[in-house]
């Protein structure tokens, strides 16, 4: 088992020089060491976002995880976050606060786009008053200027179940209208499609690896 973790690790027989990925961890409660084997299976660092640590704000937590990315930059890499669930609206939050730092994101049936007027997140605001300080900082804040600005539509990528088959995040939160079609890609189909769960652990097992090939082997200018 041990040979082929370490098999699947893209960037130990890739180019391991030029990106740093960080996976953002959702509300899935999972222990650290089974995120660590998921982490280093894909060549990942996970970021433990503390989602029901009622302590840590969403400053403190932008800051813990700016120290990562700085860290990396500063050894000269560039940075992918992959954001899984309530981690994709992490991400945004990031991306909002430090523009430039990130070259893309990978969303894991994630919350990309916020609206608190027409979607349904009591089940998880009420979960977490931090994933609740960040689903108001993005209702709020990523406006479409701000999308444009951040050039959103070419930085973000999102994997998640068809319409109607995620009961956890909202489908328009998932696949948000303004991603590129290119972009948009589905575990399963309208008539076969995981859960939320499910589709994540697929997405990370199997489905998100071609796409971080192809960002290993990319010329960065």
């Amino acid at each position: 088992m041990k040979k082929e973790i370490e098999s699947d690790n893209l960037f130990e027989e890739k180019d391991h020089k030029q990106l740093e990925l960080i996976l953002l961890r959702g509300m899935e409660d999972l222990p650290d060491a089974v995120i660590g084997v998921i982490g280093r299976s894909l060549g990942a660092i996970p970021f433990n976002s503390n989602w029901f640590d009622e302590k840590e704000n969403l400053s403190t937590k932008l800051h813990r995880l700016d120290q990562i990315v700085d860290e990396a930059k500063n050894s000269g890499k560039q940075v992918i976050f992959i954001g899984v669930s309530a981690g994709a609206a992490l991400a945004m939050a990031y991306m909002i606060e430090n523009p430039d730092k990130i070259r893309h994101v990978f969303s894991l049936s994630g919350l990309l786009n916020i609206d608190l007027k027409t979607q349904d997140l009591t089940h998880l605001t009420k979960a977490s008053s931090s994933f609740k300080e960040i689903a108001e900082f993005l209702d709020k804040k990523l406006t479409p200027k701000v999308k444009n600005r951040l050039h959103l539509p070419d930085k973000v990528s999102a994997y998640s179940s068809p319409e109607g088959k995620d009961t956890t995040v909202p489908y328009s939160a998932a696949q948000p209208a303004w991603l590129k079609k290119e972009n948009q890609r589905f575990i399963g189909n309208a008539n076969n499609a995981p859960d939320h769960a499910s589709a994540i652990a697929q997405t990370l097992l199997v489905n998100i690896r071609n796409q971080l090939d192809q960002l290993s082997e990319a010329k960065f200018g």
